[in-house]
């Protein structure tokens, strides 16, 4: 029995496919040298068995461009050996890669038998299609949950040299496949441009090249100037060989970044948004490998989140809809909320840094201001954790984020607010009467006495004034050491049950050393109040001195025709998918004299120069010269790129001969076609040097504006009471009289151009 091509034996092949899948290694892992030669050779022995289904031995020996080279360079080094494969980020990267192939066929599978279950009737062959989809479910959640444990793998990207330092979440590169621009865009050069394609087979390549490298990038600012030199070129690319965002032969395949299922899109939008959201992880890497035990190291990381904040701003902002779930709005807007809480995060170490004891130039006099100071600090960015947690726990964030990552939020959130209450304690120890006026001033604002109204004055303490005296100074300090020991221990319990969170020593070793200086602390306190242990602290009040910098990103260079691949194709403005174009034509004027003209004038602002008017019976109307034609070259020298008084001198320096190339430009609206056809009507010989104000060119809702003032029209050139086939009778009439166009085959194609219901 055939069904769709897919019969039970071809089930029973793929599930013994699937089988041999599940037994044969197929990630590259950190392995010892006595290892790695058995297990690559069971690898390669894999994928050649699987080869044909999956693919993955003709990816592996593709060729990828070298970290040292340039744009354009030819070398090629197989992917498999880069230099960048054998550091851990690196093997990190290729095991990720794995696994996003390993889950496409998992969804190709599952997909045909889903198929096939829905195709057949028999009820013992659906009971076995129905098993192997309940195996492939499990098999795509194992693969998912390995991929989630590698978005957690956050101690290969953090700085050896801070080991103890609190671990920080980073976001993994998205992986694509290749795609190839020669053949599409040689086909529309010389299709719709009409221009030689070989003289942009230099630029083609090395644009091939740029994406190429893109796909594997240093983990430095290298990588990063990498990337956006290749936004850069998508955004040349996308207005010269994308009409309306798509061109129809290329595809953009991309995996999720969280989910491993790929997306395939013609739109350049996608691409675009994908390297900005490559862009965004790389300065998450970057952030995290910097070293944040000293205080230039954690100023490096506020610096780097801060502009990988600003991509995934950018990102949710101009690339909406998107097939893939990591650049859905719901998920960007979650992983901004980390990356915002681990701005503040960096920061808030970076002030711990320096008001170290050997760091700080303040004296003891000081210290309640420095502690009151950090405390703020501390309950901001618990406050930030707090609305992280909230937008990661929503219905559409948390099945596809990683659990630990949650936990870890959580964590922190708990951390923070012990610190917040640890340092309030800190500052209520160190007031004397020496600087008991200086702390008034700042524990005015410490507590949000609005959120403790009902507990604000239960143990005798004012909290918005200092401790008067001793006792007041230490039932204070007690109170909110009790709640920094007992969120502590919250914290130190989540960490136990999570099974990623238990592994990092740092964290743990962290939460004991906040746990030991707490205890210190509470052992300075002395009060004879029993209820102490049930007095509730008040909430301290989160604010920051650090103001995010909300400007252009030092990533998004500037967009000039200097870094543009097809430069030679002229300016961007008018050589684009905006326009369409004609054949080019070379026309070779010759005067009667030197003082006849040659019948034509040029006008342009800027780059490139267009032919304004032409005498129709002058040498150049004859010649065919139309007005609107742009100004390819004068005498054999290209001018695409020269202003119109450059253009008027080399007509100028000019005999009796003028070769001048020519390419008619008219953009796609009806309006802009029709009146760039018109012939012209004034017989006048102009001067081949008088420059006329640019746009001339009337817009069509220009055209609608003049038709509807005209006597007999209404709203849009339509009448207010005929019927149908009178009314676009006459609208067609008055259209073509309006413009002084004659029924004759010159103006076909103008009326041919015409809207439909002005035909």
């Amino acid at each position: 029995m055939m069904l769709f091509d897919f019969t039970l034996s071809d089930l029973h092949r793929l599930r013994r496919a699937n089988s041999d899948e599940q037994t044969t290694p197929t990630t590259v892992a950190v392995v010892s040298e006595q290892q790695k030669t058995s297990t690559t050779t069971s690898v390669v022995a894999g994928r050649r068995r699987r080869g044909a289904e999956i693919g993955l031995f003709d990816e592996l020996n593709r060729t990828q461009p070298g970290p040292d080279c340039g744009v354009g360079r030819d070398c090629t080094v197989k992917m498999k050996d880069h230099p960048l494969r054998l550091t851990k980020r690196g093997k990190l990267q290729q095991r990720r890669s794995a696994l996003n192939e390993q889950i496409k066929k998992q969804l190709r599978l599952r997909a045909g038998a889903q198929n096939l279950y829905n195709a057949t009737e028999d009820k013992k062959i659906r009971e076995l299609v129905q098993l192997e989809l309940s195996f492939l479910e499990s098999s795509l959640q194992h693969l998912k949950m390995e991929l989630a444990d590698l978005n957690t793998a956050w101690q290969v990207y953090q700085n050896d040299q801070c080991a103890n330092a609190m671990p920080l979440i980073t976001l993994g590169l998205k992986e694509a496949k290749l795609t190839d621009f020669t053949v599409p865009f040689q086909n529309m050069l010389h299709d719709y441009y009409h221009q030689d394609a070989a003289l942009f087979d230099n630029a083609i390549k090395k644009l091939n090249t740029l994406r190429e490298n893109t796909m594997l990038p240093s983990r430095d600012e290298e990588g990063v100037k990498l990337l956006s030199t290749y936004y850069c070129q998508l955004c040349h690319v996308e207005r010269r060989f994308f009409y309306q965002s798509v061109h129809k032969d290329i595809y953009f395949e991309w995996f999720d970044a969280f989910t491993g299922v790929p997306s395939v899109q013609r739109s350049i939008a996608f691409e675009k948004g994908s390297v900005l959201f490559n862009i965004a992880a790389l300065y998450t890497q970057i952030a995290v490998n910097q070293n944040r035990s000293k205080v230039h190291g954690c100023q490096a990381a506020v610096n780097n989140f801060t502009d990988a904040y600003n991509a995934l701003t950018h990102l949710r902002s101009k690339f909406a809809n998107s097939p893939s779930v990591d650049m859905q709005s719901e998920m960007l807007e979650a992983v901004l909320q980390v990356i915002h809480a681990q701005i503040y995060e960096c920061h808030c170490e970076q002030m711990f840094l320096e008001n170290e004891p050997s760091n700080s130039n303040n004296n003891n006099n000081h210290l309640p201001t420095t502690h009151m100071l950090l405390a703020k600090e501390c309950a901001h960015v618990a406050a930030c954790y707090a609305r992280c947690q909230t937008r990661m726990s929503s219905s559409a964030v948390a099945p596809f984020l990683p659990s630990t990552w949650n936990t870890l939020v959580g964590v922190k959130r708990s951390f923070y607010t012990a610190l917040a209450h640890l340092q309030t304690a800190c500052a209520t120890l160190s007031i004397t009467d020496a600087n008991r006026n200086d702390a008034k001033k700042h524990f005015t604002h410490l507590f949000d006495i609005a959120k403790f109204k009902d507990c604000a004055f239960t143990y005798g303490v004012e909290l918005n004034q200092p401790p008067a005296t001793s006792k007041a100074q230490h039932l204070l300090a007690q109170i909110h050491l009790r709640v920094t020991l007992t969120t502590l221990d919250e914290c130190t319990v989540k960490v136990r049950l999570s099974k990623q969170l238990r592994k990092h020593a740092a964290l743990q070793h962290i939460l004991q050393q906040a746990v030991q200086d707490a205890q210190a602390k509470l052992q300075q306190c002395e009060t004879d109040d029993k209820f102490a242990d049930l007095y509730e602290a008040a909430p301290i009040v989160p604010i920051s001195t650090l103001k995010l910098n909300n400007q252009n990103l030092t990533w998004q260079l500037a967009q000039s025709d200097e870094d543009d691949l097809f430069k030679l194709m002229g300016p961007v403005s008018t050589f684009c998918t905006e326009n369409q174009f004609q054949s080019i034509r070379t026309l070779n004027l010759v005067k009667d004299s030197e003082k006849s003209e040659f019948g034509f004038t040029v006008t342009g602002d800027t780059a490139p120069v267009r032919v304004d008017k032409v005498d129709s019976r002058g040498i150049s109307g004859k010649a065919g010269m139309k007005s609107g034609d742009v100004l390819l070259k004068v005498n054999g020298v290209p001018v695409e790129w020269e202003c119109c008084t450059n253009v008027q001198q080399l007509i100028n320096a000019t005999g009796r001969t003028l070769s001048i190339t020519l390419q008619p430009c008219t953009q796609r609206t009806a309006a802009a076609v029709c009146n760039t056809s018109l012939p012209t009507t004034n017989a006048k010989t102009y001067s081949p040097m008088t420059t006329t104000p640019s746009g001339k060119i009337n817009r069509y809702d220009d055209i609608l504006q003049e038709t509807t003032n005209t006597p007999g029209l209404s709203n849009r050139g339509r009448m207010s009471s005929a019927t149908t086939k009178q009314k676009n009778k006459f609208s067609r009439r008055s259209f073509l009289n309006l413009f002084n166009i004659k029924r004759h085959s010159k103006s076909s194609s103008a009326i041919n151009t015409l809207p439909t219901h002005l035909r």
